[in-house]
């Protein structure tokens, strides 16, 4: 079953010629992992942002966004609240209580569920991903890694459809833990054994690995002639990045790769 169809998408923030994101195709199943990579600025963000409309970005949208095979703008709010959890670059903007039992319950209160529910997913929340000696302190008090952690701890209590990860290299080596047991089970289990099934989520990731060293190279970049030959050197130099980054047993439990085309010095100038 496909989640996401998007159809000749293209996107054109405020007052630029140049489309951020132009004519792409992508089809997306139930239980898919996905890993989007590619430079800064090559339309990474835009697009995931795009598949959570709360947190799109202004500018013109053309094309064909669809959800469950209908039009994702015309979800109810409260549905793409729960289904769609979107975790982004930086904990501290996403945080949005004072306490950390608060911010794991804060999106299914908002939903109007009923207390016993809350008190059950927030208690499961807290144990899967080992946050319950924290349980009561301030946001405020943590670590960035436990920002992170309780982040996407809080996007997992409404059990999402989908979850969006940006820049996942950042992220803390237990989300990536985590993320080797849904993929492994398609459940995530705590002590107790108490499992909750991701079986049918589909995880969408956006990555920098390799801009660094992409941007030092001769090979690669604005003075390269050949633009076939650039994007296949990029795509090569990325992938070496990610051998390097993460454990093979996550690198190949990832269904798709896709490496977006880096900015040319055209669209630096419409910049």
């Amino acid at each position: 079953m496909e989640i996401f169809s998007l159809r000749q998408l293209s996107f054109r923030y405020p007052e630029c010629s140049k489309a951020a994101l132009d004519q792409i195709d992508l089809n997306i199943k139930q239980g898919e992992f996905l890993l989007l990579c590619g430079l800064s600025g090559s339309g990474k963000s835009t697009l995931l942002r795009l598949l959570k409309p709360q947190m799109a970005p202004a500018g013109s949208l053309q094309g064909e966004l669809r959800y469950l095979g209908r039009a994702l703008a015309d979800l109810s709010p409260a549905r793409q609240a729960r289904e769609v959890g979107y975790v982004g670059q930086s904990p501290e903007n996403s945080l949005v209580t004072d306490k950390v039992w608060h911010e794991l319950a804060f999106a299914l209160e908002s939903l109007g569920e009923r207390p016993e529910k809350i008190r059950l997913r927030v208690a499961e929340m807290a144990n899967y991903f080992g946050i319950q000696h924290w349980f009561h302190k301030s946001v405020n008090e943590l670590a960035g890694g436990q920002k992170q952690i309780l982040n996407l701890a809080a996007v997992m209590t409404t059990d999402p459809s989908v979850i969006l990860l940006d820049e996942v290299e950042k992220a803390h080596p237990d989300i990536v833990n985590v993320l080797l047991q849904v993929l492994d089970d398609g459940v995530l289990t705590d002590s107790r054994g108490r499992k909750v099934d991701f079986s049918n989520t589909i995880i969408i990731m956006t990555s920098n690995l390799g801009a660094t060293a992409l941007r030092d190279e001769k090979t690669v970049g604005f003075g390269v002639r050949d633009v076939a030959h650039d994007y296949e050197a990029m795509q090569k130099r990325i992938m070496e990045e990610l051998k390097k980054t993460y454990r093979p047993e996550f690198i190949n439990r990832i269904d798709e790769k896709v490496v977006f085309h880096s900015l040319t010095q055209d669209n630096m100038r419409e910049v």
